[in-house]
């Protein structure tokens, strides 16, 4: 009896322990990858792969269509960082009309999460329209 109950006790803690190890993986691995925005080059080749395999292109199709791809991709990544910008912006002034409602430590504290908000944005989506928010001095 004593053995059934040791069996079913290692078989608890092993199932536990690969419960804890998969979500530690997955929120690691999936976490900022979700919101990642691809390359205009990995874009490209996966339309590319994506036509050839699903309409059967030949070779020289691809060759025909690859250009229009590459031009499609790019102009998708100006899209994405448009809209970065229009989304920092939209930020920026709802920042400031909240400042009038606040103490001036709460505008502190308020900038100082607006800095972070910047410095995630701007690692997330590896953003090519400026540099990183500065840092705070505390």
């Amino acid at each position: 009896m004593l053995a059934k109950k040791t069996v079913a006790l290692y078989l608890s803690a092993v199932f536990i322990a690969g419960l804890l190890a998969g979500l530690a993986v997955g929120f690691s691995f999936g976490h900022w990858k979700t919101f990642a925005w691809p390359r205009s080059k990995d874009v490209a080749t996966h339309m590319c792969d994506r036509l050839r395999s699903k309409l059967g292109l030949t070779p020289e199709q691809v060759k025909s269509i690859e250009p229009l791809l590459s031009e499609a991709a790019a102009e998708l990544q100006a899209i994405q960082a448009s809209t970065a910008e229009r989304v920092t912006e939209v930020f920026r002034k709802l920042n400031e009309r909240q400042k009038k409602f606040l103490t001036s430590e709460q505008q502190a504290l308020l900038d100082e999460m607006e800095r972070e908000r910047q410095q995630i944005f701007h690692d997330t989506f590896k953003l090519k329209t400026g540099p990183p928010p500065p840092q705070s001095v505390r």
